[in-house]
């Protein structure tokens, strides 16, 4: 008689299973036990003299790790064509009773369990067929927490040149498994961070006599982040370090076919697990004030000019590569008149008694309702133009069921990897003029 417990998204298709034998107890002996402790150790079979060692046999212990193993087992069978995702793959279970044993089938994931079935079976080759047996299932719960700690920490530097320039760089990191002093198990992180930031301010003017009046501000920025999860993002309760000792250890017997080294390279894991991002901005503009000549302060004097390129970019599990690059264009023109110039075109009937009333009397109306539109002391102009370019190479996961099997060796030679799609490339610009 077999008692199994079973877990995974369904019943029937995607599920780990553990099976162990029974081991029944004589209630008779129950009368013959003193303390409740040996009644406990007889009823469940725990504390079993077994030879040289005492062994617990009824409990049913699932070490969430051992699932994670079977499953690299089952994978690296069905990249040499002796299993298929589809069939329940069976192995002898560690640190179990003897006659346990642990299966897979499908695609479960510890993390996306949906149902739990408990259940009997008889055994194959056993003595006799039971037909009626009464199994209880005591106290289900999880023990043995991964308690492991982490550290996280930043570094920060600023660099400035009086009031010239001006550099700040931050460097922070977070470990896998890092989490707040009074924080639960579950808030802790998942995966192992990295982030960059560089920021720079250069006054370009402070290089020009002040009494030019120019101003150049010139400013850049670098922005990058890198995240490294726990598990493989394609499988959710496989360690990604288990994928890449796998990796490191098949490459390492793979050592007459180079050609074929660098698809399953622990590098290569790593790659496709990541999220990267980075951005880089760069600004500059130009402008002139103060100058002692009409002709300048007209014409130079009104001009004002910037440049921006910026680019973002990244890849993650799903795009191998994307990319957006754009720039900015701005040149303005505006003026201010400190002295307009007026137009009295009717100054020569100024000296008509009735007429220099009634004009007098209309000029107030629309000096006071309009003046704006009869006087002009300011103009302006600008134009902008710009660009942007988007580039993104996507990935798509192969027929085979896990990434370890996408990565592994046939016997053959051939190589499963991830298959790129085409590149998208999006151009857009546009150019835009107002006054």
């Amino acid at each position: 008689m077999f008692a199994f417990v079973r877990f995974g998204d369904d019943e029937t298709e995607n599920y780990y299973e553990l099976e162990q034998p029974v081991y029944p107890f004589d209630p008779s002996r129950l009368r013959d036990l003193g303390s409740d402790g040996e009644q406990a150790d007889s009823l469940w079979q725990t504390n079993v003299q077994v030879g040289a060692d005492r062994v617990t046999l009824n409990p049913i212990n699932v070490v969430f790790a051992s699932l994670n193993d079977v499953k690299l087992q089952r994978d690296r069978a069905i990249n040499e064509g002796e299993a298929t995702v589809n069939e329940r793959f069976t192995v002898a279970a560690a640190n179990s009773p003897p006659g346990a044993t642990v299966t897979v089938r499908g695609q479960p994931s510890i993390q996306d369990v949906r149902t739990m079935v408990l259940g009997v079976r008889n055994g194959s080759g056993g003595l006799a067929v039971v037909d009626t047996v009464s199994i209880w299932f005591n106290e289900l719960r999880a023990t043995g927490y991964d308690e492991a700690g982490a550290a996280s920490g930043f570094l920060t530097a600023t660099l400035g040149l009086a009031d010239v320039a001006s550099v700040n760089a931050r460097l922070s990191f977070t470990q896998d498994g890092f989490g707040e002093l009074g924080g639960a198990l579950g808030g802790r992180n998942f995966s192992s961070e990295t982030a960059f930031t560089l920021t720079s301010q250069f006054s370009a003017h402070k290089l020009l006599p002040e009494r030019y009046g120019w101003q150049i501000p010139v400013s850049f920025s670098l922005t990058q982040n890198e995240s490294t999860p726990r598990f493989d993002p394609d499988n959710g309760d496989v360690r990604l370090s288990d994928l890449v000792d796998a990796a490191r250890g098949d490459t390492e017997g793979d050592a007459e076919a180079p050609e074929l080294v660098d698809s399953v390279r622990p590098e290569a894991i790593l790659e496709r697990a990541q999220t990267a991002t980075s951005s880089t901005n760069f600004r500059v503009s130009a402008s002139k004030s103060g100058s002692r000549s009409p002709w300048l302060r007209y014409t130079i004097d009104g001009l004002t000019a910037s440049y921006t390129l910026s680019n973002q970019g990244g890849r993650n599990p799903s795009s191998r590569f994307r990319s957006n690059d754009s720039w900015t264009g701005n040149l303005a023109y505006r003026v201010t008149v400190p002295r307009p110039l007026t137009v009295r075109p009717f100054w020569l009937l100024g000296g008509v008694p009735v007429a220099r009333d009634v004009l007098g009397a209309a000029q107030a109306r629309v000096s006071s309702s309009r003046r704006s539109s009869w006087v002009a002391t300011r103009a302006g102009a600008s134009t902008r133009r710009c660009s942007t370019r988007t580039t993104q190479t996507s990935r798509r996961p192969t027929c085979h069921p896990t990434p370890l099997a996408s990565s592994l060796t046939s016997p053959t030679g051939s190589m499963a990897t991830t298959r790129e799609t085409p590149s998208r490339v999006t151009d857009s610009k546009s150019w835009a003029a107002r006054t």
